[in-house]
């Protein structure tokens, strides 16, 4: 037998035992060192990669930061070219209606034509005399395009400041194209008040950077309007897609877009931090390592059977988790090895679980799609059915289907209770009026049962949209009442929500019904209840009464 010389040292040789305990030691310690290597090298990217990845999402959260307020500043925008001051082409009162729109915002509305000839600045009186916008070029691309425009930042003559503005062209009948166009201007000072003082690492900064890269806001000493590197710039382009695209990064970067513009967020830091405690990595892998080769000699024959049958019995469970198996627990002897093995265990029950769960949450999902599908197509034929050309159409649809995707956002943010209804009713009319007092919602809160969100979710948009239409929200005087209160109906009790405007325009009964008011009574009937319209001298009352078994959670 070949192998009878080398286990010579059973027979008393003692230089055979010597041998034999270093080459077991060496056979044991060397694959350690060269792994330890390895570990330490990986461990050195894996920090590199982690710092990489912080900056990314620090860069992400500044740029959602922008972003929502810049999405915020749109949506004033396409709230106040509603104005039926702007079609009328009363300046003076829109003047006085954005200045209450806007108190405390930051935010300055201007109007200006076609030439760019300011008409309105609320940074000043009405009708003090005014010049031209100082920004033609993003004006002249609104009116191109007919989308809000975000411009860069620039020199504000009548501010006095580095501002930048958020701009739309009017789209109104009876306003010709371009003609007129809104303005929202706020001062770049404010935009680094925003963001507010983020906690970074030592030595890391950031830079928000607009289209032309001009720096907007930043914690470096880069004034506004300075031009941002371009090399550093084109850094932080290419490390977004890691910091492997680079070789030995002396810098962490990471780089965002803000929304759909063309403004960018840059962060950047040393990488000397991800690196500094490598040095005392090693020093304890050393001393590990002179440990291990001790207790090597005596540790390797005593467990190393033992240590063999038990992973490879763990490594047949963890193939049959792969697999999709339930397997059973092993008993080795050792502690840690059967936790691992119960784990095993009891990984592959829960994925077993977890399958079976999935499959129920796919079933539940396609049915939920299905109906969110069916109820989107009623909407749009019945708003096609009584819209008398495409403009008519294209409004009511957007707000009946911006209404229900509001109601649909409130039921899935709750996990586990359907929203409450005075919840449902500020978020539908939050788009109608602003706080304040001119609306009073009054009564004792109640949860709404899951299936009758979609429906009052609607019809408190459909009152909303009328009474901004014709009714106390037309008007900045106007006032509004929504109350409710627990009633006994011929024996059923119900919910009786009485809808009351106040300070508009007298109503007038209308000879024929309109779709809204017939919207509103359809939808009443389809939670099991009846709507009723009074027209009084101080304004319409609305007074709706469902079942309290359709409206409110049982639960």
């Amino acid at each position: 037998m070949r192998f009878i010389p080398f286990f010579g040292w059973w027979r008393g040789g003692s230089v055979g035992v010597r041998a034999f305990m270093i080459g077991l030691a060496l056979i044991t310690t060397l694959p350690l060192a060269l792994f330890s290597v390895l570990i330490v090298g990986e461990l050195r990217e894996t920090e590199i990669g982690t710092l990489h990845q912080r900056a990314t999402q620090q860069a992400d959260t500044f740029a959602r930061i922008v972003d929502r307020q810049l999405h915020d500043m749109i949506t004033t925008l396409l709230v106040l070219e509603t104005s039926p001051e702007l079609a009328s082409g009363d300046f003076a009162s829109f003047h006085a209606r954005a200045n209450a729109a806007l108190a405390r915002s930051g935010w300055y509305m201007l109007i200006v034509n076609r030439e760019g000839q300011q008409l309105l600045n609320t940074r000043v009186a009405f009708g003090r005399p005014l010049g031209k916008t100082s920004n033609m070029e993003a004006l002249n691309e609104t009116i191109r395009t007919g989308r809000p425009v975000i411009s860069d930042v620039f020199f504000g003559r009548t501010s006095g400041q580095v501002v930048y503005n958020v701009m739309k062209t009017v789209e109104q009948p009876g306003v010709k194209p371009g003609e007129v166009n809104l303005i929202l201007t706020q001062n770049v000072s404010d935009v680094e008040r925003l963001i507010g003082d983020p906690q970074l690492p030592p030595g890391w900064h950031y830079a928000l950077l607009d289209a032309a890269n001009a720096v907007v806001a930043s914690n470096t000493d880069a004034a506004v309007g300075d031009t941002f590197p371009a090399d550093r710039l084109e850094r932080a382009k290419q490390m977004q897609y890691g910091p492997e695209t680079m070789s030995e990064p002396s810098e962490t970067m990471g780089y965002s877009r803000v929304g759909m513009t063309d403004w960018r967020i840059v962060v950047w830091g040393p990488t000397d931090t991800a690196v500094a405690s490598i040095g005392s990595i090693w020093h304890s892998l050393i001393l590990a390592g002179i440990g291990f080769f001790a207790l090597s000699l005596f540790c390797a024959m005593i467990v190393g059977w033992k240590l063999q049958s038990a992973i490879r019995g763990i490594a047949q469970r963890a193939g049959g988790v792969g697999r999709g198996e339930i397997v059973s627990p092993l008993s080795t002897g050792i502690h840690e090895i059967d936790q691992v093995s119960r784990s095993l265990s009891e990984a592959s029950f829960d994925r077993n679980q977890a399958e079976e769960r999935l499959q129920v949450v796919l079933r539940e999902m396609a049915h939920r799609t299905k109906n969110v599908i069916l109820v989107a197509q009623s909407l749009v034929r019945q708003t096609a059915r009584h819209s008398d050309d495409k403009q008519a159409f294209v409004a009511a649809i957007t707000g009946r289907m911006g209404s229900f995707a509001r109601s649909l956002e409130l039921l899935m943010s709750e996990q586990e209770t359907a929203p409450s209804f005075a919840s449902l009713v500020t978020v539908q009319l939050e788009s109608f009026i602003e706080p304040g007092n001119r609306l009073t919602v009054e009564g004792q809160d109640f949860l709404l049962a899951r299936e009758a969100v979609k429906e009052v979710g609607m019809l408190v948009h459909e009152l909303g949209t009328n009474a901004m239409k014709y009714g106390a929200l037309s008007v900045p005087e106007g006032h509004l009442d929504i109350r409710w209160q627990e009633i006994d109906e011929g024996g059923r009790k119900a919910i009786e929500i009485t809808w009351t405007e106040r300070g508009g325009p007298m109503p007038t009964e209308p000879t024929q019904k309109g779709f809204g008011s017939t919207l509103i009574q359809a939808t009443a009937q389809t939670l099991q209840g009846t709507a009723r319209c009074d027209y009084k001298l101080e304004g319409i009352t609305w007074t709706i009464r469902i079942p309290v078994a359709t409206l409110v959670n049982a639960a």
